[in-house]
């Protein structure tokens, strides 16, 4: 027989007993969400580097072949090239400084931000060869070429007394002795058998030659410009913007990208990109706070209070300028 007061301890200490097994349980139950939440969170970071990390790489492999044409049989100074652009109409890109500069971003919402645009000048291949080689004392010259006809529609002539005025006026011959010259398309291009006859005009009086010398099997490069930047549309997103000389309009090629900026090394032999990225995932909550790792000081402040609803992340590439 169980007397009433073995009962009251043993009801008592079943209380104990349940007591302390709903606080193991809660420990549990705490420790598993708190597990769930950091291994979400690690899937969240994962997931934001990943696509950060993708859209630099996008970024950087639209600057890629022009870094490594920059400056493609023209010359290396900036006062040199304008005097070879010289006949040329003032305006972008033959009144740049030079075939690679760095200058400040003016942004659509009124601000500035410094070094945040990038100006390259470069060559492109499309297949086409000089057949003869030449020796060139006269500004205007006749040479022959085979290779992609099509390709030569992208050539634009100029017709005299009119002054090349866009980048599809002009060709780039690389092997050009002693110096590059870079030189317009004056009049109509004529067919001669397998070859197409060009009529080329050089600024001799620009140049410190009297003469140049261009050779056979060389190929020939048709100029393009381009300028990069990071602005923001309507609406407050940033987007990475080239503007391509032979197309003429800025255009949105990266969303997400945040902010870019550029340096040249002393030399100009080497360009360096800067770039902060932002994750997919937008969070209700500041996300990024403080300047992100590897990003400037500096710069922090152009930072959007919308952006640092993201994970943000910097990413940094080299660019070697290897015709300068």
């Amino acid at each position: 027989m169980n007397l009433p007061g073995e009962k009251r301890a043993r009801h008592s200490f079943i209380l104990l007993e349940a007591l302390a097994s709903l606080s193991v349980l809660s420990l549990i139950v705490a420790g598993i969400t708190t597990g769930a939440i950091a291994v979400m969170e690690t899937g969240n970071y994962v997931a934001d580097a990943a696509a950060a990390q993708d859209r630099a790489d996008q970024v950087f492999s639209m600057l890629k072949l022009p870094a490594d044409f920059c400056g493609y049989g023209m010359p290396r100074s900036a006062e040199l090239y304008q005097e070879a652009f010289a006949h040329a109409e003032r305006r972008a890109p033959f009144d740049w400084d030079g075939v690679i500069s760095v200058t400040d971003s003016q942004m659509k919402n009124g601000g500035v931000r410094k070094n945040g645009k990038c100006r390259i000048v470069y060559g492109i291949q499309y297949n086409n060869r000089i057949m003869d080689s030449a020796v060139i004392s006269d500004e205007i010259f006749k040479i022959r070429v085979i290779g992609n006809k099509a390709r030569l529609d992208l050539l634009k002539p100029v017709e005299t007394p009119y002054r090349p005025k866009t980048v599809k006026n002009w060709v780039l011959c690389g092997s050009a002795l002693p110096s590059a010259c870079p030189m317009w398309l004056s009049g109509d291009m004529k067919e001669s058998g397998s070859a197409t006859i060009l009529n080329l005009v050089w600024n001799k009086a620009g140049s410190l030659e009297a003469e140049i010398t261009i050779h056979k099997n060389d190929y020939l490069f048709y100029m393009d410009a381009i300028e990069c930047e990071v602005n923001i549309k309507d609406g407050g997103e940033e987007i990475f913007y080239i503007k391509d000389m032979r197309e003429g309009a800025w255009q949105p090629r990266e969303r997400g990208v945040i902010d870019a900026r550029f340096a040249l090394d002393p030399g100009r032999r080497m360009l360096r990109v800067l770039l902060l990225v932002r994750g997919d995932r937008r969070y209700d909550q500041i996300k990024t706070k403080d300047t992100p790792p590897g990003w400037p000081q500096e710069y922090a402040p152009d930072i959007t209070p919308a952006a640092r609803h993201y994970r943000l992340f910097t990413f940094a590439e080299s660019f070697e300028l290897k015709n300068i």
